[in-house]
């Protein structure tokens, strides 16, 4: 998973004009997936400003990687504790392009930026974890 990233940041960062700056980004999401706990995990982005410097009004595009992941504590009969109470967790990798629409107000020296716009996920992959032992049932999240 990685080396596909990898590959399309290089491939964004060639194939952008040499005028516009490239916008990396990371950060930690914390978002719902509809399971008991939600758990932080990773966003990676690559942007650009399309109309950066020309006028109030500035349009963004990014191409985005998101992780999603969430817990659900379920009982499982293990070989040798028994019947336990434990967490089974939900990892989820998405690739998230993004197109935004930006606006400055000129106050004095400050000048805020209101944004808005639109995103699709694609989901790529999902990942469980969870302790040895059987357990009945599906779990499933949003």
């Amino acid at each position: 998973m990685s080396m596909r990233l990898l590959m399309v940041i290089l491939i964004l960062a060639m194939s952008a004009p040499a005028a516009q700056a490239l916008e990396l980004m990371a950060g930690v999401t914390h978002s719902d997936v509809g399971l008991h706990k939600d758990r932080g995990a990773a966003t990676l982005g690559i942007g650009l400003n399309a109309l950066e410097g020309r006028g109030p009004v500035d349009l963004t595009f990014t191409f985005e990687y998101v992780q999603r992941k969430g817990a659900q504590p379920r009982y499982f009969s293990h070989p040798i504790d028994g019947l336990i109470l434990d967490d089974a967790e939900v990892t989820l990798h998405y690739l998230q392009p993004v197109a935004l629409v930006g606006y400055s107000f000129n106050v004095s020296k400050f000048t805020p930026r209101i944004y808005g716009g639109t995103s699709f996920a694609i989901k790529v992959s999902e990942n469980w974890d969870q302790p040895d032992g059987e357990t009945n049932g599906e779990i499933g999240y949003e």
